[in-house]
């Protein structure tokens, strides 16, 4: 299981949890297949990523620059990748460690 952006998804892929907007509506219930309408649908609610079944985890840069300043995740991720530069940098792993990096950074500067 992964969060990927709204941008990564493909009809037929599950939803492994609930998809709830920012007031905690439900949108789309876990385990249910994604369809066309669900992915535009979701961008039309501002969701920027789901996290969906046995997907393969990616950097969203998308998703962080709609959250935080453009410059402050540029910054950031030069920082990640330095600090991160010793793993493989297509693993799962290294992105998310690179994204948990970015967000709580930046909520951190945001304080």
């Amino acid at each position: 299981m992964a969060k990927l952006g709204i941008n990564q998804l493909k009809a037929g892929m599950t939803t492994n949890s609930e998809v709830v907007d920012q007031h905690g509506h439900t949108l789309i219930r876990a385990n249910e297949d994604i369809s066309d309408s669900h992915i535009t649908l979701l961008k039309m609610w501002g969701v920027y990523e789901i996290d969906i079944k046995d997907a393969t985890y990616t950097l969203n840069l998308d998703y962080l620059k709609a959250q935080f300043p453009s410059k402050t995740v540029d910054s950031l991720l030069e920082t990640a990748n330095e600090k991160f530069k010793y793993l493989d940098q297509q693993s799962q792993l290294c992105s998310f460690l690179k994204k948990t990096f970015v967000e709580h950074s930046a909520k951190r500067d945001q304080a």
